[in-house]
Parts: C-alpha cells; structure tokens; sequence
C-alpha cells in the first residue's frame, strides 16, 4: 500500500470513531437534578399526603414522550416532597433541568378544600420555577388562601 491510501484509511477510521464516539450532533438527555422542598398551609402547618407535580412549561407531550411521565411526588407528614419520574423503565430520581409549573392535589378527596383551586390547576397556578443543572433542595412552598 502507499502512504496516501494508508493516510487516507487513517482518516477515515478517525473520522468512523468520532461519529461513534461522540454521535452526529444529537445532545445526550439532560442530567437528572435533584428538587426537594416543603409544602406548607396558609397558616404554616405541613400539608401532608398531597400530590405535587412539576409541569413543563413547553410541550408537556414531548416530555411525557420523552421521559415517560411528568415529576411528581407525593408528600410526607411534613409536608416534605423530593421529585420522581416514574418513566417507563422505573421511577427516576429527580427531573432534567428547566422551567416548570407546580400543581398540588389532595390523595384524600375529603382534604381537597384544604388547597385553593388556582393551585390544582396547571393553568392558573402562581407557582413557576426555573430548575437549572444545580437542581433546587431548599424549595419552601407556602398556599396562599385567596
């Protein structure tokens, strides 16, 4: 063989590995970050055994395609919640970095008064965050009555 076809084999292998290796420009998903706080009644009690989901603000289908689910958890007698994606391959700690609604709804139907409609609601809730690849641990949520 000559030089150049052994130089241009070379080439070739090289390029073949960087395609293999690093992709063709497709972005590997975004790490999963940690998001924990607390939730809190009007009057600074803990609202325990409640369901809060974090909510894509963009195209929550996509997401739900994407990651199987949206984040949610559930909370403890605290009123303490740390988020989960239960995605089709088992639940997942955390969620990808990003902006995101808060939706809170009671697991007991009789304990539903105790959150204001504008929070059971993705549309009309106050509560938006913005979860950047540091992740939030020290969320404190408090529902405001009116």
């Amino acid at each position: 063989m000559d030089v150049r076809r052994i130089s241009r084999m070379r080439s070739l292998l090289l390029a073949c590995f960087t395609l293999l290796t690093f992709g063709c420009g497709s972005s590997p998903p975004p790490a999963f970050v940690s998001v924990k706080g607390r939730i809190l009644k009007s009057d600074g009690s803990p609202l325990d055994r409640a369901m809060i989901r974090f909510v894509p603000k963009n195209d929550t289908m996509a997401f739900i395609k994407k990651y199987g689910d949206e984040p949610s958890s559930l909370t403890g007698a605290k009123g303490e919640f740390d988020m989960v994606i239960s995605g089709a391959t088992g639940p997942t700690q955390g969620l990808p970095p990003g902006e995101y609604k808060v939706v809170i709804l009671m697991v007991e139907s009789a304990k539903k008064k105790q959150i204001p409609e504008r929070y059971q609601d993705w549309q009309t809730t106050p509560w938006e965050f913005s979860i950047s690849s540091s992740g939030k641990t020290d969320l404190v949520l408090k529902l405001d009555p009116k």
